[in-house]
């Protein structure tokens, strides 16, 4: 009866476990399958030149992302391991949302994605789930018909951010 009950014991620990190691492999988000997971973010990837795209995304603090952990850009994941990852800094934006905002070139745009890190509140063990989310859906053009380099404004100078101030200044001469 002791060897059965410690049997039934750990069949059931085991059993528990398994939706945890499903859900830190991952799930593929789109635009298209976004609502499909139920996922709470704003994204825009914008075609700012020939050699930009503009990436900002803003989180609420709500729904399955309401604790994100960390966010990463990743680049080319398709034989499991990709060819680039890195943390992405997330800051504190209106209302308590967080947002984060980068730029790179279209081409490894189409073939990048956001890794979204969050504490897995249905596993019985300490867990997390992945969310990545598919740039490639989101890229659009910039409205404006005047196209300019990467980086500079109105005008031809260099902007900047700093503490959510904008600085304008010339570049190289």
């Amino acid at each position: 009866m002791k060897k059965c009950l410690l049997a039934l014991c750990a069949l059931l620990v085991v059993a528990l476990a398994q939706p945890a190691k499903a859900m830190s492999e991952g799930v593929t988000v789109t635009n298209q399958t976004q609502a499909e997971f139920d996922l709470h973010y704003t994204l825009t990837a914008e075609r700012v030149s020939d050699n930009a795209v503009l990436v900002h995304m803003e989180i609420p603090r709500q729904g399955k992302l309401k604790e994100l952990l960390s966010a990463a850009l990743e680049i080319g994941a398709g034989n499991g391991s990709p060819d680039l990852h890195a943390d992405l800094m997330v800051r504190e934006g209106a209302h308590g949302a967080r947002e984060l905002t980068f730029q790179l070139n279209p081409a490894l745009a189409r073939k990048g994605s956001i890794m979204l890190t969050v504490p897995d509140a249905r596993a019985f063990l300490s867990s997390t789930s992945f969310f990545s989310v598919e740039l490639s859906g989101y890229i659009t053009q910039r409205a404006s018909t005047q196209r300019r380099p990467a980086g500079h404004g109105p005008g031809g100078g260099i902007t900047a951010s700093s503490g959510g101030r904008r600085f304008r200044g010339r570049g190289p001469a």
